[in-house]
């Protein structure tokens, strides 16, 4: 048992004591204070609640005593490993802070004539100080790879502000996380888990703060991971479809739901995304070429897989402005030829391939070039130059040539 610091018959000094170095506070809240300078937080927190049962309007001792109980939570409950008492501890300090602006705003919520910046809002200084160790703390603890425990901390945060955009932030973190562990390397996911986790982006609300469109599409795209991994293609695909059409300008969402559509094998409405969305990064001027490229050279693939040959050729024409190295040329110059054969176009898919294959072109040691090139010769008629492509395609293939 922890012996008192004070003999009882000096009670009465200590209460006059603080009421003079304290003034206006109570007598608990000014003998909490003093047991708080000194580190008795325990007796402290007895205090302000003591002050507390006489005077529930009392703001200084929801004031103090929301102070007393995020120490003890972070320095006493959590240093032990007992979560559970300091997520109890954290939530009743958010609660302490909001009576004590209720009690006295023009002290605890705004008081424009303070020196410091911090005391201008003190309860909401306290709030932010205690969410922001918690959520930095969790930060940390991701970056080094410890996700339990970042885990841990973030839900704390969320416990220390459950408002807005703090909640938010910390409680999307969170859930991110518990996705990530939901899904063991080499082991089935746990589907009551990631029902739970889906639950969790579901209640998630986005306000009208900055950034909140961005905070949205995070939460549908978490929210459409899940379906997709619990086998619910179509409520996935759904749900970008619905972000798309509330954000039909936006580059990421294009690409992202021309990708849910290819991966229904909607080529065609996937080539359609792919064409806006090169449409917009043709006017950003912080994009470099080589990504405008590899997007473009992304989209010829879809096209070329959709058999939609002349929609490749009008995409491969596009993207000659972006290529600039000699494999990037080779790449539009193989997928021209490719469509131009498809087309039945034989003779321009021989004028697309000779820049490639000849000696000293873009690419001569390309075996996709060399079997386009050939049969298209063999179409109209160049039975030599046919058979010398041929060989040469297979030589380049390790295979051997027929007699």
């Amino acid at each position: 048992m922890k012996r008192s610091l004070l003999k009882p018959e000096l009670w009465p000094l200590l209460f006059l004591f603080a009421l003079v170095v304290a003034g206006c506070n109570s007598a608990w809240v000014s003998s909490g204070i003093l047991y708080q300078d000194q580190g008795n937080y325990e007796k402290a927190e007895r205090l302000f609640r003591k002050g507390l049962w006489y005077n529930e309007a009392d703001a200084p001792a929801h004031f103090y005593l929301a102070m007393t109980l995020a120490y003890r939570a972070e320095n006493e409950h959590l240093a032990e490993g007992d979560i559970d008492s300091a997520r109890i501890k954290f939530a009743e300090a958010f609660e302490e802070y909001q009576l004590a602006k209720k009690y006295d705003p023009e002290k605890y919520d705004f008081n424009p004539d303070a020196e410091k910046e911090e005391d201008k809002h003190l309860a909401e200084a306290g709030i932010q100080s205690m969410y922001a160790k918690m959520f930095n703390k969790g930060v940390s603890l991701m970056r080094s790879d410890e996700l339990e425990d970042a885990i841990t901390y973030f839900d704390l945060a969320a416990v220390c502000d459950p408002r807005g955009k703090a909640y938010f932030d910390a409680r999307l973190l969170s859930l991110q996380l518990r996705y990530n562990q939901a899904l063991p390397e080499g082991e089935e996911p746990d589907e009551a888990e990631l029902q739970a986790i889906l639950d969790g982006f579901e209640e998630l609300e986005v306000g009208d703060w900055e950034d909140a469109d961005k905070d949205r599409q995070e939460v549908v795209k978490a929210e459409a991971r899940i379906f997709r991994t619990l086998g619910n293609n179509a409520r996935a695909n759904a749900l970008y479809e619905e972000l798309l059409a509330q954000n039909p300008e936006d580059v990421g969402l294009l690409k992202t739901v021309a990708q849910a559509r290819i991966r229904n094998d909607d080529r065609e409405g996937a080539y359609e995304l792919m064409v806006k969305a090169l449409d917009r990064m043709a006017e950003d001027p912080d994009l470099r070429d080589d990504e405008r490229f590899a997007f473009a050279d992304r989209a010829i693939s879809n096209a070329m897989i959709g058999e939609l040959y002349p929609e490749a050729l009008r995409l491969a024409q596009r993207a000659e402005e972006w290529a600039s190295s000699s494999s990037e040329k080779a790449k539009l110059a193989r997928a021209r030829g490719r469509a131009y054969y498809e087309m039945e176009e034989y003779d321009l898919a021989v004028q697309s391939l000779e820049p490639v294959v000849t000696d000293g072109g873009l690419d001569p040691n390309s075996p996709e070039a060399w079997q386009i090139y050939y049969l298209s010769l063999s179409k109209i008629g160049r039975d030599a130059d046919a058979e010398a492509g041929r060989a040469r395609y297979q030589e380049l293939k390790g295979l051997t040539v027929s007699p």
